[in-house]
């Protein structure tokens, strides 16, 4: 238990910079996706999953840098394909949720992309944390 307890502040502070760079990814990924919908009339779901393909490299970069503080270590390759598969996974949440809101409830198409991302940012912060960037890989 005292682990736990001595480790909660680098926990804390990590999920802290997890949430600051997923809210950059966000708010990148939102004008991505209100670009191609607004401006390029492309399809919603297309949108979102090319939003998702420049936000998740621009979340790699900063969660390998910053929240996890892995920059300069050895094997950014072999993460960033975990990285993508733990991403692959929540951008499958995103699409059942963004689909679900707007087609079954008759939501915007901007507030079920916000839902679905919201949907899977803890499974996100576990997956990077157990599997991407573990504290000794």
């Amino acid at each position: 238990m005292s682990s736990v307890r001595e480790s909660w502040p680098t926990l804390g502070g990590q999920f802290l910079r997890f949430l600051a760079v997923g809210g950059s990814g966000t708010l990148l990924n939102m004008v991505v996706f209100t670009i191609c919908v607004d401006g390029l009339a492309i399809h919603y779901v297309a949108a979102s999953v090319l939003a998702f393909a420049v936000a998740v490299s621009w979340n790699f970069y900063w969660n390998r840098r910053w929240a996890f503080k892995w920059a300069g270590r050895p094997g950014a390759g072999r993460q960033y394909g975990r990285f993508i598969a733990v991403s692959l996974i929540a951008l499958g949440v995103n699409v059942l949720v963004l689909r679900a809101l707007v087609e079954g409830v008759g939501f915007d198409p901007k507030v079920g992309q916000l839902a679905g991302i919201a949907a899977g940012t803890l499974f996100n912060f576990v997956g990077n944390k157990v599997w991407v960037f573990p504290p000794e890989m």
